[in-house]
């Protein structure tokens, strides 16, 4: 059949341009039994901890420590040689009245095994806590920290806000409190690291410190508050901080342009 014409287009869907334009991310999960909590009533310059499973490499140490607001500077290292930044470091009182709470983390390069210490090198001071964990999908870069806040006071309601900007990323919130442990309550919108509370005992409530860190998931930015709670008015300082993804938070999707693809064409 002459000038007969046959031509088949095809258009694309938006929609799945659309869906396959959607970066891919590594799933943000806790490394399983690396939790741990440790405390000390005894005078020194450091306290440590082995952890709780082997920290593989390219997961992130997240370190909370809580001490006598003692002034000098605090300082995370650990027997495999990874590097740790302090990501947020505040103090409530000073000398031995109040609270210190810090936040470190650290990309991990060589693993940490069970037989290995994570270290907090501090100020010359009595009481002090620290916890630990590890998590695996999360941006390993100097730049891994979101956005990040902190709060201090003297109250039974410790809190602190902050807005999220990357759309995926790991909240943690740290607690330091001038009070035996069992005067503390977690945020129960968070999961509670190693399922306890750190806390040094003995002597009258402001001769202890307790502490404690917990985290979520989160899949979209917007504003997040950590609030747990004291029994009993307390001096207490807390932290909220946000580390990206191993995409560094999430890339936007890309728009999708329409394509028209000619499949064929006869004269």
């Amino acid at each position: 059949m002459k000038n007969l014409r046959f031509k088949f287009q095809i258009v694309l869907s938006a929609l799945v341009l659309a869906l396959c334009a959607l970066p891919v991310h590594a799933a943000i999960t806790e490394v399983s039994a690396v939790g741990v909590t440790n405390s000390s009533k005894t005078s020194g310059t450091t306290i440590s901890k082995t952890p709780g499973a082997t920290v593989p490499a390219n997961a992130l140490v997240v370190v909370v420590w809580a001490g006598d607001p003692a002034s000098g500077t605090v300082s995370c290292s650990d027997d495999a040689g990874n590097t740790y930044t302090v990501n947020l470091d505040i103090s409530n009182g000073s000398g031995t009245s109040g609270v210190r709470t810090v936040i470190c983390s650290a990309p991990v390069t060589s693993s940490i095994s069970t037989s290995q210490s994570i270290i907090v090198t501090h100020p010359t001071l009595t009481a002090r806590i620290m916890v630990l964990d590890a998590f695996n999908g999360l941006d390993q870069s100097g730049s891994r920290v979101d956005v990040s806040n902190s709060a201090t006071g003297t109250s039974t309601t410790p809190s602190v806000t902050k807005s999220t900007i990357a759309s995926s990323t790991l909240l943690i919130g740290g607690l330091g409190a001038e009070t035996v442990s069992s005067s503390l309550s977690q945020d129960l919108t968070y999961t509670l690291v190693a399922s306890s509370f750190a806390g040094t005992s003995g002597g009258g409530d402001t001769s202890n410190i307790s502490g404690l860190m917990e985290f979520k998931v989160l899949s979209s930015a917007g504003s997040q508050t950590f609030a747990p709670s004291i029994s009993a008015s307390k001096a207490w300082g807390a932290l909220i901080i946000a580390y990206k993804d191993a995409a560094g938070g999430g890339a936007p999707a890309r728009v999708p342009k329409l394509t028209t693809m000619k499949i064929g064409q006869q004269e």
